[in-house]
């Protein structure tokens, strides 16, 4: 196995780590989504990412869809006021009278701490089994024999 700095999995989880704090620093400031519209308010999804946090909601009539076309739309604001750092996860669902209506969301800092977790895993195993392999591999000393 090569050295650790020659290791997919090292580079691999700081290229991740890094991308997802970027994406955190500019939610922080932006605000961007994309939308799908079916019907006149019949079914809706989006995914925005803005204010610390990726969010993804879906609602549908309760009386079900006509089956048209999805229209969709983008969406770009900066952020107004100064978000919190540290927003809790949330999954919400509703239950109204006319609509069904979900919603994830996922904090930039939670996603890190996962990916932190995973990744200190995968290492934590690569270094388990070149230590295993290492040991296996070992010639005994011959005996001496006096």
């Amino acid at each position: 196995m090569p050295p650790l700095l020659r290791s997919r999995i090292l580079w691999s989880g700081v290229l991740l780590v890094l991308l997802l704090s970027g994406l955190w620093a500019d939610s922080r400031r932006h605000v961007r989504g994309l939308g799908a519209l079916r019907g006149v308010f019949e079914e809706s999804a989006s995914l925005i990412h803005g204010e610390g946090s990726i969010e993804i909601s879906y609602q549908q009539m309760r009386h079900g869809s006509t089956g048209g076309p999805w229209n969709f739309a983008t969406r770009h604001d900066p952020v107004v006021g100064t978000p919190r750092w540290f927003l809790a996860p949330r999954w919400l669902q509703k239950d109204y009278p006319t609509v069904h209506y979900y919603e994830l969301r996922i904090p930039y800092w939670f996603l890190i701490v996962m990916t932190v977790a995973v990744w200190g895993l995968l290492l934590t195993r690569r270094a388990w089994k070149r230590n295993r392999m290492a040991a296996e591999t070992m010639i005994p000393e011959a005996e001496s024999k006096a």
